[in-house]
């Protein structure tokens, strides 16, 4: 009966059920929060029209660039570098 599988097939048939068991874990949580958030979350009945902060907006841009760019140095890509800097760069002047 396993004359013709390899010994490949002891890795490959765990991992499948354990992706398969992983997965049906997230989805059955998900709808457990789901539905304790429904079930005890207090309905407000206020809405507000959201504002973006635009400080906030570039602060975001311009650390994400910044830190982006440092991480791209080892890799030896100096358009990369140079072109994520110029991004912080206009992020901090706006």
């Amino acid at each position: 009966m396993i004359g013709p599988l390899s010994y490949h097939w002891l890795f490959w048939l765990p991992a499948g059920l354990a992706l398969a068991a992983g997965l049906a874990l997230a989805a059955g949580l998900a709808l457990a929060a789901a539905g304790a958030t429904l079930a005890f979350a207090p309905e407000t009945g206020r809405t507000c029209a959201g504002r973006v902060s635009v400080p906030g907006v570039l602060l975001a841009t311009w650390l994400t660039t910044l830190l982006l760019a440092v991480t791209e140095i080892p890799a030896g890509r100096p358009v990369v570098v140079l072109g994520l800097l110029g991004l912080t760069l206009l992020a901090a002047a706006g």
